[in-house]
């Protein structure tokens, strides 16, 4: 396909869519009036349900900000190398977890929950608690002037309002009220308020339940800021909880973090006492050999043997130790062990730092500068397909293959020096073994004492380091941010704005898309573009609303008087007749002087076919042009009626016969109009055969008789939903025009006729669109339709 036809079928499908936008922009408009009723009754539906079922509460969201620490980038933990740094996945599961809610719950007591709307529970619940025996079940309070009754009702053990104390106000502001193992201290101001209360004592577990399902989270993109908010119907007492329950997250966050360290300095304080233990081992074993031995000495060569022997095997397990780990960080990687491979480059550079590999500073910083930068545009809301974040990790991608080489060359020196100093250790070791027995002795006891010596002070050092770090320790979560109690405006507005738009909006939404899915599912004639698309066919015409028959006056005898319908035989100069006039000038260009007949059809009856035959014959007469108007609905003609002539003798009375057509005959069945150069022959008799009446060689004969004297033959046809008359004159004349109703006919009904008979639309001179509200309709109001 060329770019011309790419950019002609754009242009088409942009002019489609326009035109498809216009059409139901105007439908809209037209149906304006029952949207606004749609609308006005779906406000009041919605207010009606709104106000008497949903009974609207005030809620409130207080709202807490944690921001997590990236642990990546912690150094002052080199000692406590396994201490594995929580993500913030984790750390928002583990805020949910029964165990913390329950320390939520009961720090709060919030197992008493308030059924009485409009309590401030914090100022109302002054004190809470509870014996062994405390009773669940729900709870009434009933106030008096100078007294206060509790009922109390369980449905699991079927209790219903049972009265189990009293007590008496006393001048105190708080008062002290105790039953079935529940103590409370509640305030006597706002007791005196409220004619009852009512309450329920909860399990933990439903208690936590509900708070869960009130928690609002809400982690950034750079997944290190946390929203926490939680819904009460009350500011002050989801302030409360929110501050409560974010207090307690970055404590228990901080917990954690110390019992991991605490656990690493126990498994450092068990490796010490083991590595002591050796060490003494060794020396004592040396000592009790010295005593045997005490004028045993090494020779030079023993003894550098013993030092070289020391330090490389100090040196070897070292290496073993920082290729095993290489090893198995690599592998773990490759084999898909890392979900973040951002967390796989940071600990493989931390590790390469803490080896001292050549030139991974350099690297180390860059990279963190670019995950630096990735996660400070998140944070701003930047989107993963934003041009600078496409950047930073297009670089952090070339970084990232820059590292895995370094990290392949540095594990191969590694192996070659652990290789290496095997083999040196290995000759070391031969040489030992030349050494005098005393000797040998001596020297493997001397350097298992220094080997163990190193282990020890090694492990010294590095539990050395995790006590300071442990001392040291800083939270990986802060509080930023405390919860404030919600302002009541706000939420006031947002109630107001809910209430008066929601509703509105939907029934606005519902009037709109109940017309458009009409329009959708309404398969008749809507424009002109409609019918071109649908029929492969040309629309030559449309013709405007011209009336309604309920004006013709009553004194009318349609039976003898002219048809009123017939608006272009007085010239007058308006926009019906000059439409007829146009839609005259687009047939005479089609029809040749040799073919000068055509038929007019429809689908269905009442959709204008005789009114728009009856019309455009006037217009050929107007021009002078002889023209005849052939009624060939031989069961249901009403020409005769249109032009105030007979019905009989037509043209059954001429088809009947069988001796050859003459022109005598046919000129005493013509009849003249009121319109000069316009002759009309009518149906004639009723006959039972009219389909094989108009496919005889008579009815041939009779328009090639025609075409001798008459310059327009128009032969106005039944329809075709249930009648093949029409295509059987088709055969005859070789041209149609074919008449739709504006809002009537069905086009894909009328599509599947066409194609069922196999019509040609060659043969189409056009479309005629009827009553077509595409064109003007002003001083219309006195015409009107006929119909069977």
């Amino acid at each position: 396909m060329s770019s011309r036809q790419i950019k002609v079928n754009t242009n088409s499908s942009q002019a489609d869519s326009m035109e498809a936008f216009k059409k139901y922009l105007n439908l809209i408009w037209i149906k304006k009036l029952w949207i606004i009723l749609i609308t006005l009754v779906f406000t009041f539906f919605w207010l009606f349900v709104y106000s008497a079922f949903l009974k609207p509460i005030n809620e409130y969201t207080a709202y807490a900000i944690i921001k997590f620490d990236n642990p990546q980038y912690d150094r002052n933990l080199n000692a406590i190398t396994d201490f594995a740094q929580t993500q913030a996945d984790a750390k928002i599961a583990l805020l949910q977890t029964r165990s913390f809610m329950e320390k939520v719950v009961d720090s709060l007591k919030l197992n008493i929950v308030l059924n009485t709307p409009g309590i401030d529970r914090f100022n109302f619940i002054k004190k809470v608690s509870f014996n062994n025996n405390a009773r669940l079940g729900d709870y009434k309070l009933y106030i008096n002037i100078n007294k206060i009754d509790v009922y109390y009702s369980n449905r699991i053990e079927k209790i219903k309002n049972v009265k189990i104390e009293t007590k008496y106000f006393e001048n105190d502001s708080v008062m002290d009220l105790s039953f079935n193992g529940i103590n409370l201290k509640l305030n006597s101001l706002i007791l005196r308020q409220y004619k009852d209360i009512e309450f329920s004592y909860l399990e933990k577990l439903i208690v936590i339940n509900i708070i869960r399902s009130n928690l609002v989270l809400q982690l950034d993109r750079s997944r290190t800021i946390l929203t926490l908010g939680y819904k009460s119907v009350s500011p002050k007492t989801a302030a409360i909880i929110t501050n409560t329950i974010a207090d307690f997250f970055v404590g228990q966050l901080l917990e954690f973090k110390k019992y991991t360290t605490k656990s690493v300095l126990k498994s450092f304080e068990e490796q010490l006492v083991l590595a002591r233990r050796e060490l003494d081992k060794s020396e004592n074993e040396l000592r009790r050999f010295r005593e045997k031995n005490p004028y045993l000495m090494l020779s030079d060569a023993g003894n550098n043997i013993v030092t070289q022997l020391s330090t490389q095997q100090s040196t070897l397990s070292s290496l073993k130790s920082n290729v095993e780990r290489l090893s198995s960080m690599v592998n773990q990687k490759n084999n898909g062990g890392y979900r973040d491979l951002n967390l796989y480059y940071s600990e493989i550079l931390s590790l390469l730092e803490e080896q001292n590999a050549p030139g991974i500073n350099v690297l180390a910083d860059k990279y963190r500068e670019l995950t630096d930068n990735k996660n400070r545009l998140l944070a701003q809301n930047y989107s993963n397909q934003h041009p600078q974040i496409i950047d930073i990790d297009t670089n952090i991608k070339t970084l990232q293959v820059e590292i895995d080489n370094r990290v392949t060359n540095f594990l191969n020196q590694l192996i070659v020096s652990r290789d290496g100093i095997q083999k040196t250790i290995t000759l070391n070791q031969q040489d030992l073994q030349k050494l005098p027995s005393g000797e040998l002795r001596l020297a493997e006891l001397q350097r298992d004492r220094t080997v163990k010596e190193n282990i020890y002070s090694n492990i010294l050092i590095r539990y050395n380091e995790a006590k300071i770090s442990d001392a040291a320790i800083m939270p990986d979560a802060f509080l930023i941010e405390e919860a404030e109690p919600p302002t009541f405006e706000t939420t006031k507005i947002s109630k107001k704005i809910k209430k008066l738009v929601v509703g509105p909006f939907f029934g606005l939404f519902l009037g709109i898309m109940f017309f458009i899915l009409l329009d959708f599912l309404d398969k008749t004639v809507k424009s002109s573009r409609e019918v071109e698309t649908k029929l492969n066919l040309p629309v030559i015409a449309n013709i405007p609303i011209i009336g309604n028959e309920k004006e013709i006056p009553s004194e009318i005898d349609i039976e003898r008087k002219m048809d009123s319908r017939l608006i272009t035989s007085d010239y007058a100069p308006h926009i019906a007749g000059e439409s007829f006039r146009m839609l005259r000038t687009k047939v005479m260009m089609q029809i040749q002087n040799e073919n000068r007949a055509f038929l007019v059809a429809s689908l269905n009856p009442n959709e204008g076919k005789s009114l728009i035959a009856s019309n455009l014959a006037i217009t050929f007469a107007q021009q002078k042009i002889p023209t005849v108007i052939i009624d060939c609905d031989l069961r249901r003609g009403v020409l005769h009626n249109s032009f105030a002539c007979h019905k009989k003798p037509g043209l059954t009375d001429i088809l009947v016969g069988d001796s050859p057509i003459k022109l005598t005959e046919v000129s005493e069945l013509i009849q003249k109009t009121h319109i000069p150069n316009l002759f009309l022959m009518s149906n004639g008799t009723q006959v039972p055969n009219p389909s094989e009446l108009l496919g005889t060689n008579r009815m041939r004969s009779l328009i090639e008789i025609f075409r001798n004297d008459f310059g327009a033959i128009i032969l106005d046809t039944p329809p075709i939903a249930f009648i093949t008359d029409a295509l059987i004159l088709n055969n005859i004349v070789h041209g149609i025009v074919f008449i739709v109703r504006y809002n009537k006919t069905n086009l894909d009904k009328l599509h599947d006729k066409i194609k069922e008979f196999s019509m040609n639309t060659s043969d189409f001179l056009g479309v005629v669109i009827n009553a077509s509200e595409e064109v003007s309709q002003k001083s219309y109001s006195s015409y009107s339709y006929y119909h069977y």
